[in-house]
């Protein structure tokens, strides 16, 4: 009798063990799962918000660029003649640097967040440039303020370049 009884309580241990075991590999497999798909939610979330991010800094970006493009093209001198010479082309920039001046300052003011380094730091001398040489034009353009002229459109002309660059990069 010893015997038949140590074997119940051996096989009611033994199947006691086995569901144990099989409850805690449930367990585990639940809380593994779980923990799983919380971690791909939040992945998740964070991917999207930062493709929202990265998608809202390009559309800023884009209309940075766009407002940049227009914004030259205001400051191109008008042809009044054919064969109009490159000399008074800038003089006509530099009759305009009051004007570039306040428009460039107004530009980076709204857009100045969303733009790069280069493009700041080259618009910041076109900006410098108008504002050394605007106030030696009386009726006639000095030539340092021709030269700086020239300067200045080369210097918007790299920067529409390098904006349009990041844009298509």
């Amino acid at each position: 009798m010893e015997l038949r009884a140590t074997t119940e309580i051996a096989v009611v241990l033994f199947a006691a063990l086995g569901v144990g075991s099989l409850l805690t590999l449930l367990l585990s497999g639940w809380i593994g799962r779980s923990w799983a798909a919380r971690m791909l939610r939040e992945h998740d979330r964070g991917h999207e918000l930062r493709l929202k991010k990265n998608e809202l800094l390009f559309d800023k970006e884009y209309e940075a660029a766009s407002a940049l493009v227009a914004l030259l093209r205001q400051f191109l001198p008008n042809f009044h003649f054919p064969g109009m010479a490159w000399e008074a082309a800038c003089n006509e920039i530099a009759y305009d640097f009051a004007k570039i001046d306040t428009a460039l300052g107004e530009y980076l003011t709204r857009h100045g967040a969303v733009l790069p380094l280069e493009v700041m730091g080259l618009l910041g001398e076109a900006i410098g440039l108008t504002r050394e040489h605007r106030f030696k034009i009386t009726s006639e353009v000095p030539p340092t303020a021709n030269k700086a002229a020239a300067t200045l459109y080369d210097k918007l002309w790299k920067a529409e370049a390098e904006m349009l660059r990041l844009m298509r990069s």
